[in-house]
């Protein structure tokens, strides 16, 4: 795991938000503050090995936060719509989502367990923070464009349908989120305003 001390935008973000309500609503990080937070990811999963290597530019990201619940999101800075339409074999990196280890991503109906996420731990003020690093990527199954999510291994714990959607963001990955269960929640993801795919978060269990 690879330690970084956080700037103070994040450490609003990530130590010092009040503890979860059920009232609580997901909100948007502010822009500075996202921008100063993708940065400090950037550079804290820089040694990290990912399942699919992605480049991350340290200067764009947005993220959203309810509680002590954050979930970011990098994008990889060779991501066009040009690459995305003309992707054809293997693998096309995406981004990296981030989440604090009070949610999981789900997988096959169950929860991603603690050990089998790559994580990255970060210090602030002598407090650790350890987040997930869910590496995003873009395959091909049955001639039709897919999001792959993966954990820790270089098997996608995730496969979900990318669907072609024109819902026009700010950012070349965007997200939305929206409860589904009691503990439940889909991320609605949004890449380039142009594709949709739909994955789970789960509160932590174990």
């Amino acid at each position: 795991m690879t330690r970084h001390v956080l700037t103070a935008a994040l450490l609003g973000c990530l130590l010092a938000l009040a503890p979860a309500r059920a009232e609580d609503e997901p909100k948007r990080i502010e822009d500075e503050k996202a921008k100063e937070a993708a940065k400090a990811l950037a550079d804290a999963i820089a040694k990290l090995e990912l399942p699919v290597k992605a480049s991350l530019d340290g200067k764009s990201g947005t993220g959203l936060h309810a509680g002590k619940v954050v979930v970011f999101v990098t994008p990889d800075s060779k991501l066009t719509a040009d690459a995305l339409a003309k992707h054809e074999k293997g693998v096309l990196p995406l981004g990296v989502l981030f989440t604090t280890q009070e949610v999981t991503l789900v997988s096959a109906d169950k929860p991603v367990a603690s050990k089998d996420h790559l994580t990255a731990e970060v210090t602030v003020k002598d407090q650790a923070v350890t987040v997930n690093v869910l590496t995003l990527a873009v395959g091909k199954v049955a001639d039709r464009l897919v999001l792959l999510v993966y954990a820790k291994g270089k098997k996608p714990v995730v496969v979900a349908e990318l669907n072609e959607s024109e819902d026009k963001t700010d950012h070349v990955i965007d997200f939305e989120a929206r409860k589904v269960a009691d503990k439940r929640a889909v991320l609605v993801v949004n890449v380039l305003g142009k594709y949709k795919a739909s994955v789970q978060l789960a509160a932590k269990e174990d």
